[in-house]
């Protein structure tokens, strides 16, 4: 299967997967936030009459899993995903 990409900026997954990573790391735990990139990529706009959807699996057995890399985004750059 193909990703669906807007050319000048890239694969929906990705960016969505970045921009959810820098806003909620710092206080949010994994499994949460690979639930809300599912969210926001599952609600972007169809392409062709198609959409994108991911799936996520978990091993984990409960929440606490935190990854906090120590980056922020700017919070003036813009932004048109979901989140």
């Amino acid at each position: 299967t193909t990703a669906f990409r807007k050319p000048h900026v890239g694969s929906w997954y990705k960016n969505v997967l970045v921009d959810v990573l820098a806003r909620h790391a710092k206080d949010t735990d994994l499994c949460s936030m690979l639930n809300m990139v599912n969210g926001c990529v599952s609600r972007e706009v169809k392409n062709k009459g198609k959409k994108q959807t991911a799936e996520y699996k978990s091993s984990f057995t409960k929440k606490g899993f935190y990854f906090y890399p120590g980056l922020t985004r700017n919070p003036m750059a813009p932004i048109d995903y979901c989140i």
